[in-house]
Formats: structure tokens, C-alpha cells, sequence
């Protein structure tokens, strides 16, 4: 009966120290558009509190579930995939034959923390 009590008490622990951690957490900074000119490539920068596109707040909402970063801006629903482990690239998912990289600029993610 002990160790029933305390692998509960282990359970309880593990997921109230998940909730310290959210996933958003690893997206905070700026994403550059990859595979075009330096000139032309869009940014997208996200905080804890919006979502900025090319240096205009286009939303004050969005979600991440670890894997799929989604948000409207300008009533058009937005779906990034991300493309590896490391939370460094993602894609745009658009029923659009152009669907734009992008990458996690870490010259601007640690100084937004």
C-alpha cells in the first residue's frame, strides 16, 4: 500500500512541475523565412503575449501543441508543421503550391527571455 501511495505521489509531482513548462515557450523569438533573398524574406516574431508579422501585431491569440503553431491574422486561419525535434524550423501549411521554411533566428530568441 506504500508504494502505491507514494508512485502517486510521484505522478502528482511529474505533472505539476509539466505545468511550469509550456511549449510555447521554445517558439519565443524570430523566424526568417529561408530559401529567398535576404532582402525579401519575411519574418515572423513571436512572444508570450502575440504574434508580429513583418513588424505588425497580426494576433494577441494563438496555439501550439508541440507540433502544429496555428493563429489567424486577417480572418485567414495560419497551420506552421514543425520540422524537427529541436523546434528550430517549421513550415507553412497552405493549400497553396508555395509553402514557405521558416527559421528560429537564436540571435533574437534569447534576448526576448
Amino acid at each position: 500500500m506504500g508504494t502505491i501511495v507514494v508512485g502517486g505521489g510521484y505522478i502528482y509531482l511529474y505533472l505539476q512541475a509539466r505545468n511550469f513548462y509550456t511549449p510555447q515557450d521554445s517558439l519565443y523569438g524570430v523566424w526568417v523565412e529561408q530559401n529567398v533573398a535576404p532582402y525579401s524574406a519575411n519574418t515572423i516574431e513571436i512572444r508570450p503575449d502575440s504574434i508580429t508579422i513583418q513588424g505588425h501585431t497580426v494576433t494577441t491569440k494563438y496555439l501550439f501543441n508541440g507540433e502544429v503553431l496555428s493563429f489567424s491574422a486577417g480572418g485567414i486561419r495560419q497551420n506552421y508543421q514543425m520540422l524537427n525535434d529541436k523546434k528550430t524550423e517549421m513550415r507553412l501549411m497552405s493549400p497553396d503550391s508555395y509553402s514557405p521554411t521558416y527559421r528560429l533566428s537564436e540571435k533574437y530568441k534569447n534576448d526576448l527571455r
